[in-house]
């Protein structure tokens, strides 16, 4: 809890704002629509993006770095995805 005490105290010393999302929601299968109403409700635009134009974008960074961790990112949220998928299979 102290992590999550110190976010929300430097997003008020810096006048920013957070986005508060929680582990159980992608477990319950609710994060990305309780992420897009948070987000609109917090004013932010939504536009159509290439995911070519991304994926270039990352990969032609002079720090590749930060590919293999956006790759690592992705892999993680698809792996905990797809588990909580199947659970929710199998309790049903």
């Amino acid at each position: 809890m102290e992590g999550v005490q110190w976010k929300r105290q430097v997003h008020a010393q810096n006048g920013t704002t957070l986005i508060e999302t929680f582990s159980y929601l992608t477990k319950e299968g609710a994060l990305l629509d309780t992420l897009r109403q948070k987000l609109l409700k917090a004013d932010v635009k939504f536009q159509e993006v290439d995911f070519i134009d991304i994926f270039n974008r990352i990969y032609d960074t002079e720090n590749s770095n930060h590919f293999t961790e956006f790759v690592y990112f992705v892999s993680t949220f698809i792996n905990l995805n797809l588990t909580a998928l199947i659970m929710r299979n199998l309790m049903n």
